[in-house]
């Protein structure tokens, strides 16, 4: 907390980060209801959360090309400039319902993703360079607490806002568009600490850039060979499969299994509130004993508290046991994610962090609606399998971890 009473440069950018990102949560929820108010289709809404994942795929020509950029400043702030613009785009056509408007509202979705992608990697350089190496883990430990409080709050605010204005999708796509207006006006104010990268830009094509890009994401874990690296990287794929299909496996057992006298909305209240909390409580401390183990510790500890969920559950033992180990999972993810960032912030040199940054995202991003997807339907179709293969993929991701060794 120091840190963003301190250090100018880190509290400016973090309330510009907490609305461009507040911003961005809103409409995410809104664009999916007004889908599917507006014109009734299931398959549009399908088509609308397909919408919401394809900025995933262009994240690696993305990482490229941010850092390539010279004038850093002036992208940051007239990008989002560009977001409140093209959200104002939004809020007039929301009053008009036609397959072209619809098609028009995905574009803009996707080119506003992407501008925030871009963006995010064009700040990471400037942020390396006003961050002090010991505070980095303080720092993104911070900006996941504001990831998670966004994500939710995001959600939440943009739904209350159609309750009271009646369902008026143009009036929040104006707020969506002043978050991003205001978000860029702060920047405008340490436009002088918004520093250009200094290092010569090289340009190569896109498979050397992807070469360079691939031994240097090897420095974030300390690995020297192709082999650990790729167990590495696979085990923590494996783990991001895992944690993100636990949710959704368990919406779907609630359906038919009643936990204590809490009705079905209550129980999942319970589950997310454990998943934003255990996340917090991880991020809240970032110098405790946790914090101080290195990236596979921390990541053979989620492997272990994975392995004690698919056990108890397929075992049947009651949820509280799940519940508890699953809190700890989140509080140690809660650690995970700052830790890698401030570890690649301190391991990769600053004109491939973008680069890494979207190599690595792309790799775990792509993966999970696939795997979530895959459990849901094993569920449907037979529990036990659906633990048996958890449980398989958990001592996969252990045994890569020994053998890494």
């Amino acid at each position: 907390m120091n840190l963003l009473v301190n250090n100018r440069f880190f509290r400016y950018t973090s309330i510009s980060t907490f609305l461009n990102q507040f911003g961005s949560s809103i409409y995410n929820i809104v664009f999916i209801i007004y889908v599917a108010s507006t014109y009734h289709s299931k398959t549009l809404v399908s088509i609308a959360n397909i919408i919401l994942m394809i900025p995933i795929l262009f994240q690696l020509l993305i990482g490229q090309y941010a850092d390539r950029i010279r004038n850093r400043a002036k992208w940051l702030i007239w990008g989002g400039i560009s977001q409140s613009i093209l959200f104002m785009i939004i809020a007039y056509l929301t009053n008009q319902k036609s397959y072209l408007v619809f098609s028009i509202i995905c574009l803009i979705n996707i080119i506003s993703d992407c501008i925030s992608n871009l963006l995010s990697g064009i700040s990471m350089p400037i942020f390396k360079h006003h961050i002090p190496q010991d505070e980095l883990m303080t720092a993104y430990s911070l900006r996941n607490i504001i990831s998670f409080i966004c994500g939710i709050g995001g959600q939440t605010f943009g739904i209350w806002l159609l309750e009271i204005s009646n369902k008026n999708f143009g009036f929040v796509a104006i707020i969506n568009a002043s978050s991003f207006l205001i978000s860029s006006i702060i920047l405008v104010s340490i436009k002088s600490l918004l520093i250009n990268n200094k290092e010569k830009i090289t340009r190569h094509s896109f498979s050397r850039n992807f070469l360079e890009m691939y031994d240097a994401s090897k420095g974030i874990f300390s690995t020297k060979s192709d082999s650990q690296f790729i167990k590495l990287i696979t085990t923590v794929i494996i783990s991001n499969v895992l944690g993100s299909a636990i949710i959704p496996i368990f919406n779907l057992y609630f359906l038919e299994n009643k936990w204590q006298n809490f009705s079905y909305g209550q129980t999942l209240l319970i589950l997310n509130t454990t998943m934003i909390l255990g996340n917090i409580l991880g991020s809240l401390f970032p110098k405790d004993f946790f914090s101080r183990l290195s990236l596979k510790k921390i990541l053979v500890l989620e492997l272990y508290s994975f392995a004690l969920i698919g056990i108890f559950s397929f075992l049947k033992f009651p949820f509280i046991f799940v519940l508890f180990v699953f809190s700890f999972n989140c509080f140690l993810v809660g650690k995970f994610n700052p830790k890698f960032s401030a570890t690649l912030m301190t391991n990769v040199p600053d004109n491939m962090l973008a680069q890494v940054s979207s190599f690595i995202s792309f790799l775990v991003m792509i993966s999970i609606p696939i795997g979530t997807s895959v459990f849901s339907m094993i569920y449907v179709f037979n529990s036990n399998i659906l633990w048996i293969l958890f449980l398989s993929l958990t001592i996969i991701g252990l045994y890569f971890q020994v053998e890494s060794q």
